[in-house]
């Protein structure tokens, strides 16, 4: 006999009424109700991780016993009230997950809801035997929140001014870092140094609620929390505040026992995600992807399923887990594509790291089962809002031939080839002009830009970028609108100047390669370029992109190889050089029509189709 009964409407949910009990131990029953969200039923929801389902306990379902997970089991049996019912919302019992109807589908649509309009949502970490301290991490805990929460206005404006002494070189020597934490101590009377409790809350802290997919959505949509770990909980604002805490303190301090806290990127989300989020993330789901890639689920698709009720737009992506994961991934690529434009999402997409287990996933599709480990110079790895480039000017990606999400067909111009890769390492940029006289004009200089070699080589290695205002919290600024900056490049001419800017800078070598290309440019490719790469400059790309043709594939099939900066093309000159190809006659001064390629006219230049595979 089944314990399910088909829901009514579009909007029905089930909802259990978990009945009280005066025993600890004692076995688990509830009713099963439906309710339609539309009349705004009141319950609370319950955030949980599955874990371990091979050895299930068990719950009465108006007298029927319904397997469900130690886990679950445990968090009901803590939640239930003594001789009073308890309304809650919880996946695997609201949910039947036998079904084939496409109910589970329908309903995980729906979760967005369920989660947003429960009266709170109750976080179960676990046992409190999944800790080892859990008193001192919880006593801690109180401890931040009494202290910050009291002066969270002066906390605010520390947070956002205090930086390390500039005259610190190394953020490890201890003495600099303990009279920097003194300071704090003394100001907030936060627990000092070294004090146990700080630990116990970094190892509460990586407890696996905090690294799964789901739960990002079920904290980041509720209207209240609570974090609950066996007979002890924690308001949810209390528990956001002291892990985001301790990040800060970790990033401004560098003491170990926060960095550790820092360095996790499944937390940063989470405790990034309940703050005012950029618009690049609250409204853009591929944003929010890359916020959460790596996160721990089950199903590969649900890394973009469980985002899809906190994004605002994301209805064109339906609930199917019949699909492959990878035609999920890519079907969340064009779908961005599609409503954006921008072919920014590409890079997103770890070159670097492909291997045997990406074969399911499409060249031009990011793996967001993998945290990136690549650092170019998108503004997507930097979670910028504004473009730092406009190699195609305000052109819009036009996606041909709706097919499966298995090739990517766009339109662009090939521009150039790689011919030569030059070794990470160098840093003699005289010499390896010298080597590539194509590089040089008859006066020794770089043709595109009429800079000097070490210029071109410093501008270039570095993506043309100062990023070290994006440490301080204020952004990337390019390199080419800095005339200061221009000015001790251009008379960096000794090689030790020249390797104190190349530090400077923190410079993207560690990823990329330079390299030369057929009509004589210098640039900077993924380190996994090849000769024969194609350069094409692709319409809604900010970045010139590197195609691969496709052994075996017909002729014009391509694999994405990655983005590249081509130094002097990055700011629409590519698509000026392109028109004076097709008109001798046309002033090149005159680039006004590169801010209009996004309206609807014929391009002054020509293009072609490509399709990545």
């Amino acid at each position: 006999m089944s314990i399910y009964k088909p829901l009514e409407t579009p909007t029905s949910v089930r909802l259990i009424e978990l009945l009280g009990s005066t025993k600890a131990d004692g076995p688990l029953h509830c009713h099963i109700h439906h309710a339609n969200l539309d009349d705004s039923p009141a319950y609370n929801a319950l955030s949980y991780v599955w874990g371990d389902e091979s050895d299930p306990g068990a719950i009465y379902c108006d007298g029927i016993p319904l397997p469900i997970t130690r886990s679950l089991a445990a968090a009901l049996r803590h939640l239930r009230l003594p001789g009073k019912a308890l309304v809650l919302w919880a996946d695997a019992i609201c949910i039947n997950q036998n079904d084939t109807t496409g109910e589970k589908e329908a309903q995980i649509t729906l979760m967005g809801r369920v989660y947003s309009q429960a009266a709170e949502v109750l976080v179960w970490l676990g046992e409190e035997s999944a800790l080892e301290d859990p008193k001192a991490a919880f006593e801690c805990a109180q401890q931040l929140w009494d202290r910050l929460a009291s002066c969270f206005d002066d906390f605010e404006t520390w947070r956002v001014q205090y930086k390390p002494a500039e005259d610190i070189p190394d953020l490890t020597k201890v003495d600099n870092i303990v009279h920097d934490m003194d300071a704090i101590n003394r100001h907030f009377s936060i627990p000092p140094a070294g004090s146990p409790g700080y630990g116990a809350l970094d190892r509460l802290l990586q407890l696996p609620w905090f690294t799964r997919a789901w739960t990002f959505q079920e904290s980041f949509l509720a209207v209240g929390r609570r974090f609950v770990l066996g007979s002890r909980s924690m308001d949810g604002e209390m528990m956001m505040l002291v892990a985001e805490t301790l990040i800060i303190l970790g990033r401004k301090t560098g003491r170990s026992y926060f960095t550790a806290v820092g360095n996790r990127r499944s937390l940063c989300s989470m405790v990034s995600g309940q703050q005012p989020m950029k618009a690049a993330f609250r409204d853009s789901l591929i944003g929010l992807l890359s916020l959460r890639r790596g996160a721990a689920c089950k199903l590969p698709s649900d890394l973009v399923y469980s985002l899809l009720g906190i994004h605002r737009e994301s209805s064109a992506i339906c609930v199917e887990y019949n699909k492959p994961f990878g035609q999920v991934f890519g079907e969340a690529v064009l779908e961005h594509i599609r409503s954006s434009g921008s072919l920014s999402v590409l890079g997103q997409v770890d070159v670097a790291t492909s291997d045997s287990s990406t074969a399911s996933v499409p060249s031009w599709v990011p793996d967001w089962r993998k945290v990136s480990s690549h650092h170019l110079f998108s503004r997507v790895h930097y979670a910028l809002e504004d473009q730092l480039y406009s190699c195609t000017g305000s052109s819009k990606a036009r996606l041909l031939r709706p097919v499966e999400a298995t090739e990517l067909h766009i339109t662009g111009v090939e521009f150039d080839k790689v011919v030569a890769i030059i070794p990470r390492e160098t840093l003699d940029f005289e010499l390896v002009f010298s080597q590539f006289r194509s590089l040089l004009n008859k006066d020794g200089l770089y043709e595109p830009t009429g800079e000097v070699p070490h210029v071109v080589g410093m501008r270039t290695k570095c993506a043309d970028l100062d990023i070290s205002l994006f440490d301080k919290g204020v952004g990337a600024t390019r390199l080419g609108s800095d005339p200061q900056l221009l000015t001790e490049l251009m008379f960096a001419g000794d090689k030790s100047t020249a390797v104190g800017l190349h530090s400077k800078f923190r410079l993207t070598s560690q990823s990329t390669r330079p390299i030369v290309t057929r009509d004589g440019r210098f640039g900077l490719a993924p380190l996994n370029v090849h000769e024969g790469d194609v350069v094409c400059l692709m319409l809604g790309g900010e970045v010139p992109l590197l195609l691969r043709p496709s052994v075996g594939e017909p002729e014009g099939k391509y694999t994405f190889a990655g983005e590249c900066y081509l130094h002097g093309f990055m700011d629409g000159e590519g698509l000026v050089v392109s028109r004076s190809r097709m008109c001798s006659s046309y002033d090149k001064a005159e680039t006004v029509w590169l801010h209009r390629l996004h309206e609807p006219q014929p391009f002054p230049f020509v293009t072609a189709e490509f399709c990545i595979g």
